[in-house]
């Protein structure tokens, strides 16, 4: 495998990883870039894919270009598969990629077996954001408050005021359709 700048490769542990930056100043890791899942973290690699970082062989090393599709069972590292083990044993919704013609999704799925010609993960958990509340006074515009959001869920919320103070028993959220 050739390191590209500016390719995203799969490293040992299964996560995307970027390289940013040739010729880092460092003659024996010359690449450098990201690994997803470990922000503000630089990460430098060999021409091989092997990793500065401790051990060898490392969780980081480069060991294939990225794909977005996903990873079947058979092709997954043994470290991959105990993860899905493990989540598995301890009740973590395991959801199988589904292919139908055209269309292709992460399902849910009741796993009995593990299948080699299947990719599976766990469930992701959604992700939260804080929403910030404004409102629009004859004095300016103020802060009356947030909201925690769940992603993919999108609401509609409403607020009824007293003078500048949110009157709490009249928030309403609703999801949108």
């Amino acid at each position: 495998m050739e390191i590209e700048i500016g390719r995203r490769y799969r490293t040992r542990n299964g996560r995307k990883a970027s390289v940013n930056v040739k010729d880092t100043g460092h003659a024996w890791f010359p690449y450098s870039g990201h690994v997803e899942g470990s922000p503000g973290i630089w990460v430098y690699w060999r021409k091989n894919g092997s990793c500065l970082l401790g051990d060898d062989p490392h969780p980081h090393d480069l060991i294939a270009e990225w794909s977005d599709t996903p990873t079947l069972w058979r092709d997954m590292t043994d470290a991959e598969k105990g993860a899905l083990l493990l989540a598995h044993h301890e009740g973590k919704v395991i959801e199988v990629w589904v292919v139908d013609h055209h269309a292709s999704w992460w399902g849910e799925k009741a796993v009995s077996y593990w299948r080699d010609d299947l990719a599976y993960r766990v469930r992701p958990e959604p992700k939260r954001e804080t929403a910030y509340l404004w409102a629009s006074f004859p004095d300016g515009i103020k802060a009356i408050g947030t909201i925690e959001l769940l992603e993919g869920e999108p609401q509609k919320s409403s607020i009824r005021l007293s003078g500048e103070q949110p009157v709490c028993d009249s928030i309403r959220m609703e999801p949108v359709k």
